[in-house]
């Protein structure tokens, strides 16, 4: 990922509660909060969840265990999520679909 796609990942308040909730659940969370939630725009904000735990799950249940994590935090934050990604890290490394390639690269969807 490009320096250009790092510096457009915004974060705020929002963001790190967000990071922290998901740490507490996903103890193989990405360290970068930026490769995991940045704020898209004012009202909009993106999650990555990437786990070797998801395998063989379906995205269903792989989502409702993100939200499952997310639960606690005020239903203001939890709103202005947009997009959940809940990837095993093969699927995060081969991006198997346009989400998970904008999500590494912000920039490139605002052309």
């Amino acid at each position: 990922m490009g320096r250009a796609a790092t510096k457009n990942k915004k974060q705020d308040d929002r963001t790190a509660a967000i990071y922290q909730a998901l740490a507490s659940h996903f103890p193989e969370l990405d360290s970068r909060p930026k490769e995991v939630v940045y704020v898209y725009n004012p009202v909009a904000i993106r999650v990555r969840v990437v786990d070797e735990s998801f395998e063989g799950q379906s995205y269903f249940q792989r989502h409702r265990r993100v939200m499952k994590a997310l639960a606690p935090l005020p239903e203001e934050i939890v709103g202005d999520i947009t997009m959940v990604l809940a990837l095993t890290p093969s699927e995060r490394d081969k991006h198997q679909n346009l989400v998970n390639f904008e999500f590494d690269d912000p920039s490139r969807s605002r052309l």
